[in-house]
């Protein structure tokens, strides 16, 4: 009876009054909970700070797109995965119908449309030089080109043909920056033959300013009642 009574006392005890733990164990407790805490959020932020550079790695846009045209060019040069050969001046240029139709309008419509050109194997264009057909290939693989005195006609010609309105500006600017009273009436003459009205009226905007100094040139091969022209209609439009 007395050990029931020591039993029942001793548990008692423990229900009104639980064991504590030391303040060292708790302590020790702390500690490592703390830890705990820190490593999991440590490894919380190194993985988002991962994924961050992950993603920053991934969508660097300017440097994967010039990958992918160099690769397209290596293709285009070896002959891989072409669609369609450009025929001109009778040298073929193996090329895929995807990059032709992203740089120019005109090839666009020809291969998203209807036209019984779009579906051959083979386009023949004609008038224009393989020569220029090439610089521009390069262009629309690589963006890359090399505009200068004596391939700015050509080059403006045809990317006005295949409506590459970017590289048509370009070779705008340039010849722009190139007018001058010996060659201003050869631009102005150039310009109205392909309707290029921004490159027109600053040609004629330049000759009229130095219309003396024009006619001065012979080596226009304008006769000068020609030149008289302009400068009169401009002068009956001032009235």
């Amino acid at each position: 009876m007395l050990v029931t009574n020591n039993l029942t006392t001793v548990s008692l005890c423990s229900l009104l009054f639980p064991l504590r733990p030391c303040p060292e164990i708790r302590m020790h407790r702390l500690i490592k909970e703390e830890s705990s805490y820190r490593t999991s959020s440590l490894e919380n932020a190194t993985r988002e700070q991962s994924k961050e550079k992950l993603h920053m790695k991934l969508c660097s846009g300017s440097c994967h797109a010039e990958q992918i045209l160099q690769t397209l060019n290596s293709y285009r040069q070896s002959g891989i995965f072409t669609d369609v050969v450009l025929l001109i001046d009778g040298q073929e240029f193996p090329c895929h119908r995807a990059t032709l139709s992203a740089n120019s309008t005109y090839f666009r419509a020809m291969f998203g449309g209807s036209l019984k050109e779009g579906h051959q194997d083979i386009i023949n264009i004609q008038k224009i030089s393989a020569s220029t057909m090439s610089l521009l290939l390069d262009y629309m693989y690589g963006g890359n080109i090399v505009i200068q005195e004596d391939n700015v006609e050509d080059i403006l010609e045809l990317s006005n043909l295949l409506q590459i309105s970017k590289l048509t500006d370009a070779c705008v600017t340039f010849l722009e920056g190139q007018l001058h009273p010996c060659n201003c009436l050869g631009i102005l003459k150039f310009a109205d033959s392909f309707s290029i009205t921004s490159l027109a009226e600053k040609s004629k905007r330049f000759m009229l300013e130095g219309f003396v100094e024009v006619s001065c040139h012979e080596d226009t091969g304008i006769p000068i009642w020609w030149l008289k022209l302009p400068l009169m209609k401009h002068q009956a439009d001032l009235r």
